[in-house]
């Protein structure tokens, strides 16, 4: 799961043309306001979330077989980078802790898997905020200018009633 590369699968392209349906709105409606809207994450998220249960699995299951295979799989990554375990060491870049998550996938300990869900949410988190800043800030822009035209309220009055997403982006001057 790459940041930015969320909404590339084809799976994901047919949920948000049913979720937009559904909704009723435009196909036009950015992606990330849908997703938002229904509660939903990308369809990557969950994959994600997943495959680190999977490999969790993997670990505690009671076949022997089955653990050789994990090692070898471990062992091969080091260098060949089309095997399972480093395509999701590959997938972990970009997560708060994703030396962490690529140290328990080389020494074959199970992941943690509050921790890794948690930095999966602050991934998405921060790019929801991100677009919510590239395609409301012209709206926010003009919305600044408006209220700043009101002489009753202060700077800082203005400031707070500024969106959370976008308190460090802007400035009064």
């Amino acid at each position: 799961m790459k940041q930015g590369s969320e909404f590339d699968s084809p799976l994901q392209i047919a949920h948000l043309c049913f979720l937009k349906g559904v909704l009723g709105v435009k196909r036009s409606v950015p992606n990330w306001a849908v997703l938002r809207e229904c509660g939903q994450e990308p369809l990557q998220f969950y994959w994600f979330r997943a495959a680190a249960k999977f490999f969790n699995s993997l670990l505690s299951g009671n076949s022997s077989l089955l653990k050789k295979i994990v090692h070898a799989d471990i062992a091969l990554g080091a260098t060949y980078r089309k095997c399972w375990t480093a395509e999701f060491i590959e997938a972990c870049v970009g997560l708060r802790a994703a030396d962490t998550y690529a140290n328990c996938i080389r020494a074959a300990t199970p992941l943690p898997l509050q921790d890794f869900v948690v930095d999966l949410h602050e991934r998405l988190r921060a790019v929801w905020r991100s677009w919510m800043v590239q395609i409301l800030g012209h709206t926010l822009k003009n919305w600044l200018l408006i209220i700043h035209g009101w002489r009753c309220l202060s700077n800082q009055a203005m400031y707070e009633a500024l969106p959370t997403c976008c308190l460090g982006t802007w400035s009064w001057n």
